[in-house]
């Protein structure tokens, strides 16, 4: 009966208007499909400071005019490159769909086969390649927690830690 009093009590006190903010713990569309964060000013990400790293790494920076040709110019000549950027893309849209995620997973024989160019072209329509990317070899959890945070966004893995030094002096 104490603890009901004291709080009654703590509420009277503190009987102030405090502004209602709408939250979501991921990056991406909200559930009411309205909103597409962190381009969205009704919804605030409460787990931006858990995910620094990728919450700062996507923004609205560059040209675009300059962006579209590098992209153009990646796909005129291989279909890979294309596949890679539509699928990059369609992960934007998914949710419309009631699909699930889907796994590309391109890999390459050595370290000239241009993956790391592609992913680094991919994750800047996004952001900061430096930043968006997810390095191979981090832990299962930080992968977990990674494409979780980033929900409708694709999640990119950077397999170059994983080849042989002699192969990147190539």
């Amino acid at each position: 009966r104490q603890v009901l009093e004291y709080l009654e009590k703590f509420r009277n006190v503190n009987a102030i208007d405090l502004p209602i903010k709408k939250t979501i713990s991921h990056l991406g569309w909200t559930q009411d499909y309205k909103h597409f964060l962190p381009y969205s000013n009704n919804y605030f990400c409460d787990t931006l400071e858990e995910n620094k790293k990728l919450s700062g790494a996507i923004s609205k920076k560059g040209n675009a005019e300059k962006s579209y040709k590098l992209i153009y110019d990646l796909c005129e000549h291989s279909n890979i490159n294309y596949l890679l950027i539509v699928c990059a893309l369609s992960s934007l849209l998914l949710k419309f769909f009631n699909c699930g995620c889907f796994i590309c997973h391109l890999q390459g024989e050595s370290a000239i086969t241009g993956k790391t160019t592609i992913y680094n072209a991919i994750a800047s329509m996004f952001g900061n390649p430096e930043q968006y990317l997810t390095r191979m070899d981090s832990t299962p959890a930080s992968k977990r927690e990674n494409i979780s945070f980033l929900s409708n966004f694709p999640f990119m893995l950077d397999e170059l830690e994983l080849i042989p030094q002699e192969d990147k002096n190539k």
